[in-house]
């Protein structure tokens, strides 16, 4: 089991564990989808590179941060209303090694990637587009066992809006994120802090907000 979902999906494996308006996944589904997306994220040896998230509030941007999360690697979540050329920037000054996108960004994430030297595209719910990966296929190939956890956690990466110049990228602030050694221990943390109310969450702003994304660190 996920290291993120384990004790839930344990308990209540068929209760509702994550929604939008399109998919509904059970705590035991949404287990076997984040086993699968961890895995598919180490096999890219990443070493310490960046993924950036580009997508609007889906079931699937939620999975790609927490997957991400429960694997050590760090996140960066970009507002979708940004311009390929303003996303190129990110991507450069952030050294991502690939970029999430949704339907309604793979256009100007495919030429932002294109503009900034990023190889690698994983669009969900898109139709079939040179240069990117389907990330229904990125899933179904990756194997369903447990991911390895004993990799130190490693913050989101949060860019300013440039208002006052180009944008700057800082770390999650450390009051809000919990830290530790590794992976496991930071989510045990997650799990033990007040700001888990262990009970039904709705996103009603952008997932790429500091606010939203305190959902998507563990169970």
């Amino acid at each position: 089991m996920s290291i993120a979902t384990s004790k839930v999906a344990a308990e209540w494996p068929d209760a509702l564990g994550l929604a939008d308006a399109r998919v509904e996944l059970t705590w035991s589904e949404l287990d076997d989808t984040l086993n699968r997306l961890g895995n598919a994220v180490l096999s890219l040896d990443l070493d310490g590179a960046r993924l950036a998230v580009f997508a609007e509030n889906s079931a699937e941007t939620v999975l790609a941060h927490l997957a991400c999360v429960a694997v050590g690697v760090s996140t960066i979540p970009v507002s979708f209303h940004l311009t390929a050329t303003e996303l190129a920037y990110i991507l450069e000054d952030s050294g991502a090694a690939g970029v999430f996108v949704g339907p309604e960004t793979v256009e100007a994430g495919r030429g932002a990637a294109q503009k900034a030297g990023v190889d690698m595209v994983v669009g969900w719910r898109c139709a079939p587009t040179a240069g990117v990966i389907s990330w229904e296929s990125w899933l179904a190939d990756a194997p369903a066992v447990e991911p390895q956890s004993g990799m130190p956690p490693r913050p989101f990466l949060h860019y300013t809006s440039g208002t006052t110049g180009l944008p700057k990228g800082t770390d999650t602030p450390p009051a809000m994120f919990a830290g530790g050694d590794t992976v496991r221990e930071h989510l045990e943390r997650v799990r033990a802090s007040a700001i888990n109310f262990g009970g039904p969450a709705l996103a009603v702003g952008p997932v790429y907000h500091t606010g939203q994304l305190t959902m998507v660190r563990g169970d």
